[in-house]
């Protein structure tokens, strides 16, 4: 009997002890449910995210909302590679070459719109003074403004991203399919084409 009651009095601090509960995943999946659920409710901030200002679609969404039209000023602005390098595979003349070829190829589709192609150093005159052209650019830009009078920068080609020269006739027409979604085709006049032959394009950048 002794033993049975030094044996309770040793257990019973054990037994009052509160004990502690079993882990369950069941806060982890209503947090993981929270988040989808958020995610597939379009919340403000992955909303925001996903929303790219400066693709063809954003474009292309304010084109069939009629906030761009004929009469929207549009301009499209180019910055390459005008100076010298290190390299003797660098052909500047390349560059200038292709700026000339793109703006004749603009100017001629584009001719029933109000559009204007800029070069480097030719800016909008409420715009900011441009910066030097980077070494190996050739990036191609919409400007336009919104239906809230928001600028916008429309990326049509980027040779720093790309690491490769644009078709200037692929640029122009996937454009004009944006502004105005229709069968077209578009070719280079032959005397760009015979400035630019292929032999000076192989190796070199």
């Amino acid at each position: 009997a002794g033993q049975s009651g030094n044996r309770s009095v040793a257990e019973a601090p054990e037994a009052a002890r509160p004990r502690r509960p079993r882990p369950t995943s069941a806060p982890i999946r209503n947090s993981a449910a929270r988040t989808a659920g958020s995610k597939a409710g379009g919340g403000g901030v992955s909303a925001t995210r996903r929303l790219d200002t400066s693709s063809m679609s954003f474009l292309r969404s304010h084109v069939m909302s009629g906030h761009v039209t004929r009469q929207t000023p549009l301009q499209i602005a180019v910055e390459y590679c005008g100076r010298s390098s290190f390299s003797v595979r660098h052909n500047e003349a390349k560059y200038t070459q292709l700026a000339e070829q793109l703006a004749s190829v603009a100017y001629e589709h584009f001719k029933d719109r109000r559009m204007t192609v800029l070069k480097n150093s030719e800016v909008p005159p409420d715009a900011e003074a441009p910066r030097p052209p980077r070494l190996g650019a050739f990036e191609i830009e919409l400007l336009w403004t919104d239906s809230n009078r928001q600028p916008r920068r429309t990326l049509l080609h980027s040779k720093l991203h790309s690491r490769v020269f644009p078709n200037v006739a692929r640029v122009v027409e996937d454009l004009a399919d944006t502004l105005d979604p229709r069968p077209r085709s578009i070719s280079l006049p032959a005397s760009s084409c015979a400035q630019l032959d292929l032999d000076i394009w192989d190796g070199e950048f």
